[in-house]
């Protein structure tokens, strides 16, 4: 479960950075349409995702079929707007005049994104990560349909022990899974607190 969602997470951090760029930054109809798109993941059940990832790897790409990569790739299709969303939000927030005041000293582009626009950032892109960290650990249906043969998440074995009957079974995977959520939750609490006692700070209330 860790694995899996952790390297889902990771994924969609990086993912999430470019199409935030081009949706704040650019707004052309290019990021506009590179942000909707993301979205579509979300709006669509997981399981339509995963059958339709099931056809294509069983047709046309088999060496990926009940893959890890497959099964990472599902949860990212599925979760990236909770990663774009964060990292927009955060972007929104970044001031031009400091980029701005970047570039008039001769930095590029890339070198005041990396020194100046990204550590601004980063703890907006970490809550998305977590986020998507956090609902790809307890999505199902993909999990069922891709992960690769003999590989159990907490979320397939407390289906399996309940779908059996087996509910004190089923006990054990679901306090742990509700303990290992709990980690991205309680960051997030912290995280939305800080900001909210920067905030108050900020305006002198």
């Amino acid at each position: 479960s860790v694995s899996s969602s952790g390297l889902a997470a990771v994924v969609s951090m990086v993912a999430s950075i470019p199409v935030a760029v081009l949706a704040v930054r650019s707004r052309s109809r290019l990021g506009g349409l590179a942000e909707k798109a993301t979205y579509t993941g979300l709006a669509l059940p997981g399981i339509s995702i995963a059958l339709a990832l099931v056809f294509f790897a069983a047709n046309y790409a088999l060496p990926l079929y009940q893959t890890l990569i497959l099964l990472v790739f599902a949860y990212v299709v599925r979760f990236l707007p909770q990663a774009v969303g964060a990292s927009r939000s955060a972007l929104l927030r970044v001031s031009r005049s400091t980029e701005e005041v970047g570039r008039s000293l001769g930095a590029g582009p890339l070198e005041v994104f990396r020194r100046i626009t990204l550590p601004q950032i980063g703890p907006g892109v970490l809550a998305g990560g977590l986020l998507v960290w956090l609902t790809a650990m307890k999505e199902l249906p993909a999990t069922l349909l891709l992960s690769p043969i003999g590989y159990e998440t907490l979320a397939t074995r407390t289906w399996a022990a309940s779908a059996e009957g087996f509910f004190a079974r089923a006990a054990a995977p679901s306090l742990m899974l509700l303990a290992v959520s709990g980690v991205p939750l309680a960051l997030l609490a912290l995280r939305e607190r800080a900001a909210a006692a920067d905030l108050r700070e900020a305006t002198g209330s």
